[in-house]
C-alpha cells in the first residue's frame, strides 16, 4: 500500500484513489460483486452481453431446438472503426422440425454496396443517425452493430423473420425512458432486409439491473402499454429483464422468452401457411350456410365461385392435359342474356319482391331512378305521359291509372324489364316491404362486406 502523505491526501481525487487502493489490499476473499467497482463500464457491458448470449443459447435448447453449428465470422470494417471482431463464435444455428433459428452475435449490418451484406441478409438503409447526446450536428454512418440478430426460417414459409436484440446493463425504466427511441430508430427504421420476402418483426432489449426488489419478478414489458394484448402487435418492441437476483428464476425468464417466440412463429404460420384462408377468411362459413346463393349480382357470384374452386393441377400432374379449364366470364357479360338470367336468379334467391314495393306513391321513386338514365328513352317518355294523366299521384283520381292498357302500366312493365336487366337498382322504401325480404337483404349485405 502506498504511503499516505499530507500533500497526497489533501487533494480530493488522490484521496479517493488512495482509499480504493487501501480497500483492495485489505480484502481477504474476492468475489465478482466485490471487484465490480474497479471494472470499467465497457468491461461490465461486455460481460453482460456475453451473459445474455449464454442465456439465449440455453433458452433455445430448452425450447426444443438443437444446436447444429457454431462458427466465427470475421467482418471487414474501416481501420478507424470502434468495432472489434469477437474472440468467440458469433453465428449459432438451432433447428427443430421445419424451423431454423440462426443467432448472430454482434454482427455488422453494412450498407447495400458491401459484399459482406449477404452474411446476415440485413443492410443499413440510411446514413442518417440519431444525434449523439450533447452534439448539435447530426451523425452519419454506413453500418450498425446490434448485439444480437435472430433469423427465423421454415421450409414451409416464404422468406425469413428477423428479430434484433440489444443488451443494456441498466434497469428497465432507464431503457424505456432513455434508450428505446434511439434503438427503435436504429434497428426498426434504419435497417432493411435484402430479400423482399423477409421481414423485421421485433426488437428485444435485454436489461440487467433492477433496484426495486418488488419489481424483479415482472420480467417482460412492451412499449405498447395502452392495449390489452401488447405482445401481439408487430413489430414487437419488448424489454426483457435477464439478471441473477435472489428469487429470479431462469425458468420464469425462459417462459417469457417462449411467449414472445411462440407469438412470432404462430404469426408467421398464419401468414405463410394459410394464404388461401387469409384471402377470404369467412368463405367456408358462407358456403356451409348456403349464403353464397344470396349474392344478387353476377359479378360477385362469379368472383366467389372462382375463389372457391380448387387450384388447377400443374404440368407435372399426369391428368393435366385432360383437365377441362373453365372459361373466364367476360367483363361485359352483365349486359348479356346469360348475365340477365344470373341476375334474375340472384334477385329471386334474395327474395326481393318488386311487386311488394309501395305503389301508393304512383312510381315516384321509379321515375327518379329512370331519370338518371337517358331522358329520351321509351321508358322515360312513357312515364312522362303517365305523369301527365296522374297529376295528383293517385290511381283513383284518373281512370288511366287503373287501365292495364294505359301508359302508366306500360311504363311499369318497361321499368321491371330494366330492373331485371340490371340497368337500374331499386331501394325498398316504406313499410310495405316484407320482413322476409329485409332479412335476405341484410344477409346479402353481410356477405358482400365480409
Amino acid at each position: 500500500v502506498p504511503k499516505a502523505t499530507p500533500s497526497f491526501l489533501s487533494l480530493p481525487g488522490y484521496h479517493q484513489i488512495f482509499e480504493s487502493i487501501h480497500r483492495w489490499f485489505m480484502m481477504q476473499e474476492v468475489t465478482v460483486r466485490d471487484v465490480r467497482f474497479v471494472r470499467t463500464f465497457l468491461q461490465i457491458t461486455e460481460t453482460y452481453e456475453v451473459y445474455v448470449l449464454t442465456k439465449l443459447a440455453q433458452f433455445l435448447v430448452d425450447y426444443g431446438f438443437e444446436l447444429t453449428s457454431a462458427n466465427q465470422i470475421e467482418y471487414a470494417f474501416e481501420t478507424y472503426s470502434l468495432y472489434k471482431n469477437t474472440e468467440i463464435n458469433n453465428v449459432f444455428k438451432f433447428e427443430r422440425d421445419d424451423l431454423t433459428i440462426t443467432l448472430f452475435y454482434q454482427p455488422v449490418l453494412y450498407d447495400p454496396s458491401s459484399p459482406q451484406a449477404v452474411l446476415t441478409g440485413l443492410v443499413r438503409s440510411t446514413s442518417l443517425s440519431m444525434p449523439m447526446r450533447g452534439m448539435s450536428e447530426p451523425s452519419h454512418g454506413r453500418y450498425y452493430t446490434p448485439d444480437y440478430v435472430f433469423r427465423i426460417e421454415s421450409t414451409k414459409w416464404k422468406g425469413a423473420r428477423y428479430i434484433l436484440g440489444d443488451a443494456k446493463y441498466t434497469n428497465r425504466h432507464s431503457v424505456r425512458d432513455f434508450k428505446m427511441f434511439p434503438l427503435i430508430f436504429k434497428y426498426l427504421f434504419s435497417i432493411s432486409p435484402m430479400n423482399p420476402d423477409d421481414q423485421i418483426t421485433g426488437l428485444y432489449v435485454f436489461n440487467g439491473k433492477s433496484e426495486n426488489p418488488s419489481d424483479r419478478m415482472n420480467l417482460l414489458h412492451s412499449i405498447y402499454d395502452l392495449v390489452s394484448e401488447p405482445h401481439h402487435i408487430f413489430p414487437q418492441v419488448e424489454t426483457v429483464s435477464l439478471y441473477e437476483y435472489p428469487g429470479a428464476s431462469q425458468e420464469n425468464q425462459f417462459k417469457q422468452l417462449q411467449l414472445l417466440f411462440d407469438i412470432q412463429i404462430e404469426k408467421a404460420r398464419s401468414v405463410f401457411e394459410h394464404t388461401q384462408r387469409s384471402i377470404l377468411p369467412h368463405m367456408e362459413m358462407f358456403q356451409g350456410d348456403g349464403l353464397i346463393n344470396l349474392i344478387p349480382t353476377a359479378a360477385m357470384r362469379a368472383l366467389f365461385d372462382s375463389m372457391s374452386e380448387p387450384a388447377l393441377p400443374d404440368d407435372e400432374d399426369p391428368d393435366y392435359f385432360d383437365t377441362p379449364v373453365p372459361d373466364p366470364i367476360p367483363a361485359d357479360s352483365i349486359a348479356d342474356a346469360d348475365a340477365q338470367t344470373m341476375l334474375g336468379e340472384g334477385m329471386e334467391a334474395a327474395s326481393l319482391d318488386i311487386e311488394a314495393l309501395d305503389q301508393s306513391v304512383c312510381q315516384t321513386d321509379l321515375s327518379d331512378a329512370l331519370s338518371k338514365d337517358d331522358p329520351s328513352s321509351p321508358v322515360n317518355q312513357a312515364q312522362s305521359d303517365a305523369d301527365e294523366q296522374c297529376p295528383d299521384r293517385g290511381r283513383s283520381s284518373n281512370p288511366a291509372c287503373e287501365n292495364p292498357d294505359g301508359p302508366l302500366f306500360a311504363a311499369e312493365m318497361e321499368s321491371e324489364s330494366a330492373v331485371s336487366a340490371g340497368l337500374i337498382e331499386l331501394e325498398p322504401t316504406g313499410d310495405a316491404v316484407q320482413s322476409e325480404s329485409e332479412t335476405a337483404i341484410d344477409l346479402n349485405s353481410h356477405s358482400l362486406s365480409s
